[in-house]
């Protein structure tokens, strides 16, 4: 199906005067096929053509970057892009922007990112997830697996958070809990 939104989009766009919207749902669905760089390039007609102020392009710009492997040019996209939300960014962008940071060895960042977001989004079972795994990285693993908890209550079906309790128990060597 997403090839067929591809092609959809594509004629859509081929036809001028196509809407920034247009662009960045032909992006998104090159993004779901792996066309990475035809995604970037989709977006960055989006921005040309009047997304340039648009939060979710720009925020899309950044997640398409690291999904090529350009923590540094997505960072720097979702930068940019939070000024641009009115309010609060979305859960997407806090859960890239954390990751950004972090891959750019900026784990301060990322964690002030993720408590941040889980200030706006407190029940949203990822964030906790996502902090669980920064705080561990840190080697606050009790911390961590009070995050990890935490998340099981909003999502007990979250299965990354069942594999990283199980990870926190078994490293502060807590077998038999990390066993359940």
């Amino acid at each position: 199906k997403w090839t067929e939104a591809v092609e959809v989009y594509q004629d859509a766009s081929a036809r001028g005067g196509a809407s920034p919207a247009t662009f960045h749902n032909l992006a998104v669905a090159l993004e779901r096929i792996g066309r990475y760089p035809e995604a970037l390039s989709a977006l960055q007609d989006a921005s040309k053509r009047g997304g340039s102020k648009d939060p979710r392009i720009q925020t899309s710009i950044g997640i398409v970057s690291l999904m090529m492997g350009d923590a540094a040019a997505a960072d720097k996209s979702f930068t940019s892009s939070r000024q641009l939300w009115a309010g609060n960014p979305s859960v997407v962008w806090y859960l890239y922007a954390s990751l950004a940071a972090a891959l750019l060895g900026d784990t301060a960042r990322a964690l002030q990112t993720m408590q941040e977001a889980l200030l706006q989004y407190p029940h949203v079972a990822g964030l906790h997830n996502n902090l669980a795994a920064l705080l561990e990285h840190r080697g606050a693993l009790d911390e961590a697996l009070h995050a990890a908890e935490r998340g099981l209550t909003d999502d007990p079906a979250l299965p990354q958070l069942h594999k990283n309790i199980g990870d926190l128990y078994f490293r502060a060597n807590r077998f038999d809990d990390a066993r359940d």
